[in-house]
């Protein structure tokens, strides 16, 4: 590893950090839910009623700060093998502007590396980013935008994700006696309360823990973002694109100064 690429592999480490601490968080959420069993004679149906025990406001502040940082470390990443390409290969052309680029469009990608002097200055590396990472919608990089686009919101205000209960596994008795087991979709009673129904011609064997989803909402490319699953994809992404600009700064002569 070049020692100018230490400090994106010390940020990607410390995104991973977060990360597992978001997934302890997680992992342990369905344990504070308790289950109930609601009957209604009348209608003919009955309810695993699912209340959760903790402040789920307190959660997902503590959950967008950790995503927060996440997101911060791994877009820093980025921008420290950016500079430490620059750094071998053309320190001249750095300045206090200088990022690893992503844009839109390829033309908006190709006319910022004209603009930062990376065309005349490194031609390779601009061949590289255009032709092999394409940071850009539609590009084989395009999940870099979602990045990108999460760390400028995250500058403004706090990402706060949304706690979705998506269903449980169900473990019940029909009206002949079979056993069945699969999967029951939630109906929401409140923020904190969700329950999944029955006909009452089926006994309930047991309540287990709910499956629950945390995202958050209108992410580019994601559309809907899922943590900590597409954390971890964007760190993946985040540490291949590392790992192309540190090989490309090997193969470099170095800049005579």
């Amino acid at each position: 590893m070049l020692v100018q690429f230490e400090g994106a592999r010390l940020k990607i480490d410390r995104a991973n950090v977060h990360i597992a601490e978001i997934e302890a968080i997680l992992g342990a959420l369905p344990k504070n839910y308790t289950a109930r069993i609601d009957r209604d004679e009348e209608a003919g149906s009955q309810a695993i009623v699912y209340t959760c025990n903790i402040d789920l406001f307190d959660l997902k502040s503590n959950l967008s700060l950790l995503v927060g940082d996440a997101i911060h470390n791994l877009r820093t990443a980025l921008d420290y093998s950016w500079v430490a390409v620059l750094q071998k290969c053309a320190p001249s052309i750095i300045t206090k502007w200088s990022r690893f680029l992503i844009a839109d469009l390829p033309s908006e990608l190709e006319k910022s590396l004209r603009g930062a002097k990376i065309c005349s200055g490194i031609p390779a590396l601009a061949k590289v980013i255009l032709a092999d990472i394409q940071p850009y919608l539609g590009g084989r990089g395009e999940l870099v935008c979602a990045l990108h686009s999460l760390d400028i919101a995250d500058k403004h205000r706090l990402l706060l994700p949304l706690v979705n209960y998506s269903s449980a596994k169900i473990h019940v008795e029909d009206e002949k006696g079979i056993d069945r087991i699969g999967h029951g979709y939630s109906t929401i009673i409140s923020g904190s309360v969700f329950s999944i129904g029955f006909s009452l011609a089926y006994k309930i064997k047991e309540k287990p823990d709910p499956t629950i989803e945390v995202v958050v909402p209108d992410v580019p490319v994601f559309q809907v973002f899922q943590i900590p699953g597409d954390l971890t994809t964007l760190r993946l992404v985040t540490s291949d694109i590392v790992g192309i600009l540190e090989r490309f700064a090997d193969s470099q002569q170095p800049v005579a100064t």
